[in-house]
């Protein structure tokens, strides 16, 4: 018995730390309303969409997630956001590379078209992802 209470007695301390915030209830909201932002990008399609509908889909959901992540430098990173912005823009460009490389460059690559498509969702995946490691840092910078 004693030492489950000790065992509580160590843990008590952190839980209690760890739901103490260091940033503002306004910054919280907005790192949350952010957050909303992101999953709200999605590719929506119709039923049986040819392969233009689907890069245009995929296309339209890059661009909201970039837009979101411009939202994050424009709301959290003021005092770099020149250069965030540059590193970031140069990132994009070299992600839609990449990812054109990786589908349709290889020498066993064939369906150009849907290569193509593949090359873009395979970058939507990347934006979306590199969007939320800045929404986990910033959540991590406020305990949250």
């Amino acid at each position: 018995m004693k030492k489950i209470i000790f065992l509580l007695f160590l843990l008590m301390p952190f839980s209690v730390f760890a739901d103490d915030s260091i940033c503002s209830t306004a910054i919280i909201n907005s790192i949350y309303s952010i957050e909303e932002e992101l999953n709200n990008c999605k590719i929506d399609m119709t039923n049986n969409p040819s392969t233009a509908d689907m890069n245009e889909a995929t296309y339209k959901s890059a661009d909201c997630i970039i837009a979101v992540v411009y939202k994050i430098f424009d709301t959290f990173y003021t005092k770099r956001n020149k250069q965030v912005k540059e590193d970031f823009n140069k990132l994009v460009v070299n992600i839609y590379k990449n990812c054109h490389n990786i589908s349709q460059y290889s020498d066993m690559a064939d369906h150009a078209t849907m290569r193509n498509t593949e090359a873009i969702s395979r970058a939507n995946y990347i934006f979306r992802q590199i969007a939320k490691d800045y929404i986990q840092q910033m959540k991590g910078d406020c305990w949250l």
